[in-house]
Formats: C-alpha cells, structure tokens, sequence
C-alpha cells in the first residue's frame, strides 16, 4: 500500500463494505438471540472480525509455509469465531465448543 497509493483509496473502500457487511451479519445474531452484544459496542466486535478476516490469510502464510489448504480454511474459520465467542448466548455456546472439539482433532498433528 505505501509502494502504490492509489490503492489505499480502493482498499479503504473494501474494508468499509467488509465492516457494512459484518455488522449487518451481526446485527441480525442479535436479533436471532444467538449473540448478546450487552454492555459492549457491536462495532468494536465487527472491527476485530473484519481485521481478523482481511490479514488472515496473509498471517498465516508467515507462520506456516507448509499447511494443507483445508486447515487453513479451518483455522481461519476458528480464529474468526474465536472474538465472537464471549457473545455468544448460553443456548449456542455449544456451537463454538464444538468448533473448539473440531478444530483440536485436525490441527492435532500440526
């Protein structure tokens, strides 16, 4: 971005739709119930998520050289739920535990 700065515009464009579409996603949690968002802002949450969606592909690719592209996509999925987790309310909190469970068992030999 700061060898070519014309892209910082379209860039900024991206992050911003990615942000429209992760609070929207969101908001509709919130409404099903499934996320409480209590005593907290939702845009801090929806942030993280688009932050961790944006870089993860790149982050990953420097840890790891050498990682079957399905436990990347596994990881990646993982490392998103991970920030929303504490909003989850009580009756889908299996919902990450078992991603938890899942994500053990293919990641247990790397």
């Amino acid at each position: 971005m700061q060898r070519y700065p014309g892209l910082n515009k379209r860039f900024r464009k991206l992050l911003d739709l990615k942000l429209r579409a992760a609070e929207a996603v969101a908001e509709e949690l919130v409404a099903a119930g499934i996320l409480d968002t209590s005593g907290a802002p939702l845009s801090r949450l929806c942030d993280n998520v688009v932050l961790n969606l944006t870089f993860w592909l790149n982050y990953d690719s420097l840890r790891e050289k050498h990682r079957a592209d399905e436990i990347t996509i596994h990881r990646g999925v993982f490392h998103l739920m991970s920030p929303v987790a504490p909003y989850l309310t009580a009756d889908f909190r299996y919902f990450y535990d078992e991603c938890c469970a899942l994500f053990e068992v293919l990641t247990k030999d790397g």
